[in-house]
């Protein structure tokens, strides 16, 4: 398993931020700016619908995440997203982002 510098992680979010798929999907690049952050801080654990909702889409703390689906449908899109710029743009990018469904 190759270990990827927190740099380089970086470095790659912000190569897809600026990218054709990212640069007019604001939702989108605040929620993959959200979770890498998260996870690079060592927090992944506290990435949840309720967190994304919060934190990074500026919801109120009444958010409910059973009866409102917006962040499973911006995961979704965002994961579309990624494999768009990675079978485009990104086919020789050496690092790979991803959003593990479910997770």
């Amino acid at each position: 398993m190759t270990i990827i510098s927190q740099e380089n992680i970086g470095t790659q979010l912000e190569r897809i931020l600026d990218s054709s798929e990212f640069m007019t999907a604001k939702r989108l690049s605040q929620f993959l700016r959200y979770v890498v952050e998260q996870t690079l801080k060592g927090q992944s654990d506290s990435i949840k619908q309720y967190t994304i909702a919060v934190e990074a889409f500026g919801y109120g703390a009444d958010f409910n995440p059973q009866s409102d689906s917006i962040i499973r449908i911006q995961a979704r899109r965002l994961r579309r997203a990624l494999d768009q710029y990675y079978f485009r743009q990104g086919k020789e990018d050496p690092v790979r982002i991803e959003i593990p469904k479910g997770g």
